[in-house]
């Protein structure tokens, strides 16, 4: 493909002019015979247009070439943007980016014939602000099989914003040749509809691993259930150990298939913040998939996801996963359903401090596990400067009245005929 010398602005000594321009190798200069008159016949230009915009010597190059260039002035989407795209033309660097842009787009027929690149160049000069930026936006642009996907023009501003590092350029750049070098993928109809999502949530070294696992292996590319919800599965894998929990998850087919998990990785990743926390995720999803009764019963099924993510972040993770241990080893307790529902917000409200009474009131016999949620919340202390905060006493009062035998009794009578825990302790 043929295209013209890479227009690249000389900022230092810019001396606005009108009518010749020189180009020489990656050099773009305008020359002016003065600087005022000319700022103001291209202010004039934009006043006309309705556009009410401060002029400097970076944007006003931006401006001159976009009123200049009847590609670009007649492009309704451009024009939209034509204010912001000047406005936020503040650096060098910045004006440098967007000239590339134009110049690929105006010396490409195949560019400003494209309806996918017509509709859409406006936010690409827009969002190409830095040399990073500007890369990844002429790498789409270069490349039919990128510029007419569908997908990838959706999210072509996340992909151009957001490319801001070298080592994001790198991490797109690197999915965008897998998918044009791979027939599979590139006719794959999942992967069509995606790719955009993929390459816009890949930036960092975690992230780049798991969008190649998945586009590397057709059993996952070709499972509905992870490309629904991809983007999120890999932008939240974005730490060594979430990327661990991912890699679990596609490492066992009782995972990846079940929806309730891949719906929810979001948030089962994002709440994989230490070590802790996503050895506490693993041991639920091998609990899960060692255990014939719980990975066929109807109701872990449909929740496993919400255990998992409830497992939470760092020292919880440990005290949540011995609630979860206990309460799955008791069909009585996985088998209710109430309580499968709202299992997700008892392991939630489950805290360092309130750890032995969680414990207890799973363990305390006769006792509706559906009141757990209510006793939790009776030790949180309501006014003051403490409100919100555990107490600790009550938690040893509460604790201590469940493992009475004697008392208990009296106490879980009342609690399973709907008193609530403050009461029915006194």
């Amino acid at each position: 493909m043929l295209i013209s010398p890479i227009r690249c602005l000389m900022f230092n000594n810019y001396r606005p002019q009108i009518r010749r321009q020189t180009f020489t190798g990656d050099t773009f200069e305008r020359q002016y015979d003065d600087k005022n008159s000319a700022k103001a016949k291209i202010q004039a230009k934009l006043k006309k247009r309705g556009i009410d915009v401060k002029l400097n010597k970076n944007n006003i190059q931006v401006a001159d070439m976009i009123l200049s260039d009847k590609k670009l002035c007649n492009n309704e989407n451009l024009m939209q943007d034509i204010e912001f795209i000047i406005d936020n033309t503040r650096t060098p660097e910045s004006a440098k980016a967007k000239a590339e842009i134009m110049d690929l787009y105006c010396s490409n027929e195949k560019l400003y014939n494209n309806e996918n690149i017509m509709q859409n160049i406006g936010n690409i000069i827009l969002d190409a602000y830095t040399p990073e930026s500007a890369e990844i936006a002429k790498t789409i642009l270069s490349n039919e099989k990128l510029y007419n996907n569908e997908n990838i023009m959706k999210n072509i501003g996340n992909i151009i914003l957001f490319t801001d590092t070298p080592e994001s350029v790198k991490a797109r750049a690197e999915i965008m040749n897998l998918y044009c070098s791979n027939e599979k993928l590139y006719n794959n109809e999942n992967v069509m509809q995606k790719i955009g999502d993929i390459i816009s949530s890949a930036k960092k070294p975690e992230q780049i691993e798991i969008a190649k696992t998945i586009l590397s292996n057709e059993k996952f590319y070709n499972n509905k259930n992870i490309m629904k919800y991809i983007k999120d599965f890999i932008e939240y894998s974005d730490t060594p150990e979430s990327l661990e929990v991912a890699k679990t998850i596609l490492s066992n087919e009782k995972l990846y298939y079940n929806e309730n998990i891949i719906k929810i990785s979001r948030a089962i990743l994002f709440c994989t913040d230490t070590s802790e926390s996503a050895k506490a995720k693993i041991e639920i999803m091998n609990l899960y998939t060692s255990n014939e009764k719980l990975y066929n019963n109807e109701n872990v099924m449909q929740n496993i996801g919400n255990l998992i993510a409830s497992t939470g972040r760092s020292e919880l993770a440990k005290a949540r996963t011995k609630i979860i241990n206990l309460y799955c080893s008791d069909e009585k307790l996985y088998n209710n359903e109430n309580l499968m529902q709202n299992i997700g917000n008892v392991l939630w409200a489950i805290e360092i401090d309130n750890l032995p009474l969680a414990k207890q009131i799973f363990e305390t016999e006769g006792l509706n596990p559906e009141n757990a949620l209510g006793i939790l919340k009776s030790v949180k202390l309501t006014d003051g400067v403490n409100a919100g905060k555990t107490d600790t006493q009550r938690v040893k009062q509460y604790t201590s009245l469940l493992q009475d035998k004697k008392l208990s009794q009296f106490v879980v009578e009342h609690l399973n005929d709907g008193m609530d825990m403050n009461t029915a302790a006194f």
